[in-house]
């Protein structure tokens, strides 16, 4: 007995306002590498080389994010306005 089973991949929600896919993707792949820590320092420590930890915070503080969110709590709205801020 065989099945076939076929996938249609339809845009995310909001993906007409993400400029930088690659960008927001990564942001979220950081967010999620390590549960426990929150979300200002993960960024700070894996994306250093683009962002100092005082940029990162100035951002966080103009999107209304706390400095110890996590990155679970974020929706992908969130994520995609937090890729924006820092693309």
């Amino acid at each position: 007995m065989s099945r076939v089973i076929s996938f249609l991949f339809r845009p995310y929600p909001g993906q007409d306002r993400v400029r930088d896919e690659t960008g927001l993707l990564e942001i979220i792949r950081v967010a999620f590498s390590q549960r426990r820590k929150t979300l200002l320092t993960l960024l700070a420590n894996q994306l250093k080389s683009k962002f100092s930890r005082q940029d990162l915070e100035t951002v966080f503080g103009k999107l209304g994010f706390s400095l110890q969110v996590r990155g679970e709590e974020l929706s992908l709205d969130q994520f995609i306005g937090l890729a924006g801020a820092l693309g």
